[in-house]
């Protein structure tokens, strides 16, 4: 039996701010404001829950017109995100 990958979503809370470059994102809880850059922005809004790394690796190489999807970059940038305590694993 192989283990599923886990759905991600946002953390509760937090404000985003769309800018030209990017997001703000305010973590008030803990006195922090992030950015990220459109493609970290794109990543964080697939957060909702209902994507894995595969899923949201699969929407960027459409959106972006890659070749294949960019898992190693996808699981890298929600590494970051979780480490930063924007999104969390839902199973």
């Amino acid at each position: 039996m192989t283990k599923a990958e886990p759905f991600y979503r946002r953390i509760g809370g937090l404000i985003r701010d769309e800018i030209e470059d990017g997001y703000f994102v305010s973590d008030g809880a803990r006195g922090k404001v992030h950015f990220l850059n459109p493609t970290a922005a794109a990543v964080f809004e697939l957060c909702d829950g209902a994507h894995d790394a595969d899923a949201i690796a699969s929407v960027l190489a459409t959106a972006f017109g890659l070749a294949t999807p960019p898992k190693t970059d996808v699981e890298a940038c929600l590494a970051s995100l979780r480490a930063e305590g924007l999104i969390e694993a839902v199973r």
